[in-house]
């Protein structure tokens, strides 16, 4: 096209086949009734009475405009500001190309705020989803029939004797059964009986298995100084079957979908997993919101059955020294239940609340 004067307004692009392929980028203004680009050697001018006004490029960003006199040519901007100025000057038929090439880009503004709209909330949704994990997976442990639980507790327990040695008729019997009766009319919440097994083992240990298994070593037993220190941990693993923590844990592995289909009923997935083996019950680690409840619950089952709750605390004590004498923590007990000050701390602090004047009177009003 022909030199013309110099014009300044929105970027914009030229397109014709003379330029082979080439896309000239430049100014695009409206003067005289007339829309001229200016961009390099390109000089393009089109009169805007007879103009076609189409939404196009990716997403109908662009406004594209051709006429028929200036035949292969293709002028383009994203700036919609220029359609202001083409009104100014527009035909009626040119006016309507105009109006409706702004609702064509309006229309996909909205769809993509829309899907970005969509998007924020999803993405809001599957973080509440899994701010709540464990939420849920309380809800779907709640679902599940104590007796499948209890099943499935059995054949873990039946692992543990194919692995370690269980024994019977131990000198720690007649102890284990009277701090079982003492703290079992204060469990409400129990499913299933509580069974307490003794493992022939040097680790200073204790687990809970689903369906009411304790699980307790001789290498623990042997350490006690006195019986109120055994009650502490029967009750910490007490409150780990009462709560449901090895089940929720359980759960909580599983992904998101799978999580939601077993609270909406569907547990194919949660019993594919149950069945696949049970060394993931013996090799779990209760997180710290799991381990504070159980320090919690059994707290409170030690206070019920009128048991001195500073057992828990003194042997916990002790396991944490004995760590710290073998330079790890993660000798016996403390192998699957993490330590923590933090979590002794919350301990003393309970008994500080309860205070030894409240317990005595507790004791002396119950006898």
């Amino acid at each position: 096209m022909g030199q013309m004067e110099s014009v300044t307004g929105y970027r914009g692009t030229a397109m014709h086949p003379s330029l082979g392929g080439r896309t000239a980028s430049g100014s695009l203004g409206v003067a005289a009734g007339e829309l001229r680009f200016e961009g390099g050697d390109v000089y393009v001018q089109m009169p805007i009475s007879g103009i076609v006004i189409e939404a196009g490029g990716q997403n109908n960003e662009h406004f594209l405009f051709q006429h028929p006199s200036r035949p292969g040519w293709v002028l383009s901007t994203a700036d919609r500001l220029v359609l202001d100025e083409m009104a100014l000057t527009a035909e009626p038929e040119v006016q309507k190309q105009i109006s409706g090439a702004r609702r064509r880009k309006l229309a996909v503004t909205k769809i993509y705020v829309a899907v970005g709209v969509l998007l924020t909330l999803t993405a809001a949704v599957i973080a509440l989803l899994f701010f709540l994990k464990s939420t849920l997976a309380r809800a779907v442990a709640n679902r599940l029939p104590p007796a499948w639980e209890q099943q499935f507790g059995d054949a873990a327990m039946e692992s543990v004797r194919k692995e370690m040695k269980v024994i019977e008729n131990t000198k720690w019997d007649g102890q284990i059964e009277l701090i079982e009766a003492r703290l079992l009319p204060g469990v409400t919440n129990t499913l299933y009986p509580i069974r307490i097994h003794v493992v022939e083992s040097a680790d200073l240990n204790a687990f809970a298995l689903p369906g009411g298994h304790i699980v307790v070593f001789t290498g623990l037993l042997k350490a006690i100084d006195r019986p109120e220190e055994l009650a502490g941990v029967i009750a910490h693993e007490m409150a780990h079957i009462t709560e449901r923590h090895i089940m929720r844990k359980m759960i909580e592995s599983l992904g998101l979908v799978l999580v939601l289909q077993s609270l909406f009923g569907d547990t194919s997935g949660l019993l594919a997993v149950a069945n696949q083996s049970t060394e993931f019950l013996l090799q779990q680690k209760f997180s710290r919101d799991f381990e504070r409840e159980a320090d919690d619950v059994g707290f409170r089952y030690l206070v019920t059955a009128r048991i001195d709750p500073k057992g828990m605390i003194d042997f916990f004590g002790k396991l944490g020294k004995e760590a710290e004498k073998a330079g790890s923590t993660q000798i016996g007990l403390f192998a699957t239940h993490p330590p923590s000050s933090e979590r002794m701390e919350r301990l003393e602090a309970s008994w500080k609340a309860l205070g030894q004047r409240s317990f005595n009177a507790l004791l002396s009003t119950n006898q």
